[in-house]
């Protein structure tokens, strides 16, 4: 007797192979036939006529970790059909944390003292942290990555120089007990202070021991934008010198005029894939990213930490040397100059809740301010707490790259927390749109390749054993939707609106959403790579 039946559905298993119709048996958590049966065989029924029955989307590129620290909720994610989050991107994760940034983190997620010390405890390796996390209900299946930026700061915090021969000793112990406690692999944030300060060398001497464990890199370059192209380089130049797969991280190109660059780009790629390199992309479908407004201010300003850089903004003299660098400088991410004053929003804000929505021009113009020191105030009145949109994609660029072969989904966004709640759409809708938009309007892809790249593109690239197939044996994660009405209701200004057309999801073998809604059901599990 099987625990649960879908009947009738228009299979899609992942594969790329065409739909059919069929039934998916489900016991004890796994698929256990995939065929035509009676449905007296099973304890309970899933009428799927007309819909699409798919595996669970993976979402490639994951920071629902943070998340964790203060109370959250899953409805974000799974409602959109995800049932794996690979979390630990952008070289972020919440281990290993020295006691004095958890402080610091503690007034951002308004922890307790208790609750300092309770984390202190769980945080403190990486192995720890993975043993807290089977401790916890997850709504969706998790595995993650090693960050490189988080092992930076660990070992060296701020400074901008290259580690000593014993702290590169130290930084590749961290790596090998994430890879041991079973990350699937290292990632960076390269615009990122102080991940940014490092070298190609350096992280060549990490990635060498991911290759070690059979692990990927993954990679927010070192820009999206005015030095692309050799970012991509240095990217698969570290994937050569390691021996490991590449993954570009929200892949994008920034500012109109970087838009013409793509080409290029793609031949790097597609030789270097020729030449044996695995490489891979995530994307989201959405025109702007996000990132802090403190992270429009150039890294070399930020090498004594956020609170400095903060008190610094205080300073007249101090900001003009950084609007000086914004005009002059090089090396950095522009963000400023990739979307005008006009192009960055406010998503979130601590203190100023009143400015979320308007763009920096729009509140230099109400504030009777220039813009520049719009953006400084604000970032001090919120002690630099501060979420912004980044507008600066072309909407045919965007379908043009998640045509490509070997381009996935992403939300690049978290599950929702008290303290940080969905500012971005992407957290909330992602999935549903790059269904709605590039296979049943734009018809860039078809139903079965846009479910390759959301379910088996991403379970290969991981090396997750029994995901990202509709196959007997595999893990019972499935999404079940009405191709015809699955629409993404969430915009900049609303970017926790609810998703239609998601029917169910099934998170190993428990229905974790019907009709549009999260059950309550916590059936996600930790996933080792080792």
């Amino acid at each position: 007797m099987y625990d649960l039946l879908i009947q009738n559905g228009k299979i899609v298993d992942g594969s790329g192979e065409a739909v059919f119709v069929g039934d998916v048996a489900i016991k004890d958590g796994k698929i256990a036939a995939v065929g035509r049966f009676s449905p007296t065989e099973a304890e309970k029924i899933i009428d799927a006529e007309g819909l699409i029955v798919a595996p669970g989307f993976i979402d490639h590129h994951s920071h629902s970790d943070y998340s964790l620290l203060g109370p959250h909720r899953f409805d974000n994610k799974v409602e959109q059909g995800i049932t794996t989050e690979i979390v630990g991107q952008c070289g972020g994760t919440l281990a290993p944390i020295r006691p004095q940034d958890l402080e610091r983190a503690a007034g951002m997620f308004g922890l307790a003292d208790d609750q300092v010390k309770f984390f202190s405890e769980k945080l403190g390796t990486f192995s720890q942290y993975v043993d807290y996390l089977e401790t916890i209900d997850l709504g969706d299946n998790w595995a993650f990555n090693a960050g490189h930026g988080s092992i930076r700061e660990f070992v060296l915090g701020y400074e901008n120089r290259a580690p000593t021969a014993h702290e590169l000793e130290e930084m590749k112990d961290h790596v090998r007990n994430a890879m041991e406690a079973g990350a699937v692999g290292l990632s960076t944030g390269l615009i990122y202070p102080p991940a940014s300060y490092a070298d190609t060398d350096e992280l060549v001497a990490l990635l060498k021991v991911v290759a070690e464990y059979g692990g990927n890199y993954t990679t927010h370059m070192r820009s999206e934008g005015d030095s692309i192209v050799e970012a991509v380089r240095e990217a698969l130049e570290i994937g050569e010198r390691a021996g490991v797969p590449v993954n570009i991280a929200h892949f994008k190109l920034c500012g109109k005029n970087n838009w013409n660059k793509l080409g290029e780009i793609l031949e790097l790629i597609e030789n270097a894939q020729n030449r044996g390199l695995k490489v891979r992309a995530d994307m989201y479908p959405y025109l702007a990213g996000s990132a802090g407004l403190i992270d429009a201010i150039p890294n070399c300003f930020a090498a004594e930490g956020p609170e400095r850089l903060v008190e610094n903004l205080k300073n007249e003299d101090f900001r003009k040397r950084v609007w000086r660098e914004l005009q002059t400088g090089s090396g950095f991410e522009n963000l400023i100059e990739y979307c005008g004053f006009d192009g960055v929003k406010i998503f979130g804000a601590a203190i100023t809740e009143e400015l979320k929505g308007k763009s920096i021009a729009e509140i230099a113009e109400e504030r009777s301010t220039q813009p520049f020191d719009t953006i400084c105030d604000i970032i001090v009145e919120n002690a630099g707490d501060v979420r912004a949109g980044y507008f600066m994609r072309e909407e045919a660029q965007v379908a043009r790259l998640f045509a490509l072969p070997y381009v996935m989904g992403c939300t690049d966004g978290s599950i929702k927390s008290e303290f940080l709640p969905a500012g971005h759409p992407r957290d909330t809708g992602s999935f549903p749109q790059l269904i709605r938009k590039f296979v049943r309007e734009k018809k860039i892809v078809s139903i079965e390749e846009a479910i390759h790249k959301l379910t088996y593109l991403p379970a290969d690239m991981t090396g997750l054993k029994g995901k990202g197939l509709i196959e007997e044996g595999y893990d019972a994660d499935i999404a079940i939707f009405d191709l015809e009405t699955l629409t993404d209701h969430a915009d900049y200004l609303y970017p926790e609106a609810k998703n239609e057309g998601m029917k169910y999801v099934i998170v190993n073998g428990s229905i974790a959403v019907q009709d549009d809604q999260f059950t309550g059901v916590f059936s996600g599990k930790v996933l080792r790579k080792r």
